[in-house]
């Protein structure tokens, strides 16, 4: 009796260390799978982390698969990528490279040669629309854009007969990004430039951001012309209602008539009947996005084309650049003396034929227009 009284002792302590050791190797296991450190810490981390991967993954995916077939990478055509095939995607910056993407609570850069990486945020606090900040080109820039780039058959005009010099202009905010960077726009320049015709259409838009890159940029800063869609950037809720209204009110005024084929009020369209349908032939590339910068370089000397039934969109809109259509941003972009141009087109139908011009402001947003559908 007493051995095994004896036994049963031991094997209850056996059974009491057991428990104690398990309780150990539990406590061990639960402190290596949770906090911070722990396993399951370290697989939330690395789950967020893949996450962030993904979507820079997506992202440069898409960029890949945005180069064409001459092996260029345009911004438009990366925009358009990134927009279609990843869901919940916003481009932030403008349509000109460097990209500002953001995706799962994070924003990403695209550079133009195609690198995607984490931007880094630049704290602008106290820097609003419309303050003067200290910018100069620097001796990368060209001091002068010769006149000779602006002969008639680039510019359609012959009043061009000055080089084009650097004015010591004052800059101001436009609009700032999430990530912190900024548009500076600077006063309009007291130099003029003339365009015309077919040519002028074609050419214009081009001219214009490479005098602004030739002249006023620095070291990792391209600097170009402002465009409509820069302003339109800053349009208050009654600036878009007002546009909107200016295009619905100037398309809406025209009737079907012997000169009309169709009129699409939803589309701003019109289609014209008559044998006077010549355009710019840059148009048939711009029928979708009118302020697109990516643009085929190549010079077009007073090149145009024809159809019988031309379709055209309603472009042009006047409204005033005050606070109510454009907020702060007006103190920037007002002009009181001459318009300035802006790098943009703009189509203007009428009842029996279609301006194609180039868009200027000043008290307003208007437009000069080079070549119509009768020449």
């Amino acid at each position: 009796m007493s051995k095994n009284k004896l036994n049963k002792g031991i094997t209850l302590i056996a059974l009491v260390i057991t428990i104690i050791g398990l309780l150990i190797l539990a406590g061990v296991t639960i402190a290596t799978l949770t906090g911070d450190n722990g396993i399951l810490g370290k697989a939330i981390q690395a789950k967020e982390e893949n996450k962030k991967g993904t979507a820079e993954e997506k992202i440069k995916l898409e960029v890949l698969g945005s180069y064409d077939e001459n092996g260029k990478l345009t911004a438009s055509n990366t925009i358009a990528n990134i927009k279609k095939n990843i869901p919940g995607v916003t481009i932030n910056k403008g349509e000109d490279f460097p990209l500002l993407v953001a995706l799962d609570e994070d924003l990403y850069k695209i550079e133009t040669n195609g690198n995607v990486e984490k931007a880094t945020i630049t704290d602008r606090t106290g820097i609003k629309v419309g303050d003067y900040i200290n910018y100069e080109p620097d001796d990368t820039a060209q001091t002068t854009y010769s006149k000779d780039n602006l002969v008639e058959n680039i510019t359609g005009s012959t009043a061009n007969t000055v080089d084009i010099t650097r004015d010591n202009l004052k800059w101001q905010v436009l609009k700032i990004y999430e990530d912190g960077s900024m548009d500076l726009i600077g006063s309009p320049t007291s130099q003029k430039i003339y365009f015309r015709d077919a040519t002028g259409y074609n050419n214009g838009v081009y001219i214009m951001h490479d005098i602004c890159e030739k002249i006023y940029s620095r070291k990792g800063i391209k600097a170009r012309s402002l465009t409509l869609k820069d302003m339109e950037n800053s349009l208050t809720d009654e600036g878009k209602k007002a546009k909107n209204n200016d295009i619905r009110n100037r398309i809406s005024s025209l009737v079907t008539n012997e000169y009309i084929e169709k009129v699409n009020i939803e589309k701003n369209t019109i289609t014209y009947k008559n044998e006077s349908s010549y355009y710019p032939n840059v148009y048939q590339n711009e029928v979708e996005n009118m302020n697109k910068l990516e643009l085929d370089k190549t010079i077009r000397p007073n090149s145009y084309k024809q159809e019988k039934n031309l379709t055209v969109m309603q472009t042009y809109y006047e409204i005033l650049v005050d606070d109510v259509n454009y907020g702060n941003a007006s103190k920037v972009l007002y002009n009181n003396s001459d318009a300035y141009w802006i790098a943009s087109r703009y189509v203007y139908c009428f009842a029996d034929y279609t301006r194609f011009g180039l868009r200027n402001a000043g008290l307003r947003t208007y437009g000069n227009h080079m070549f119509d559908s009768r020449s």
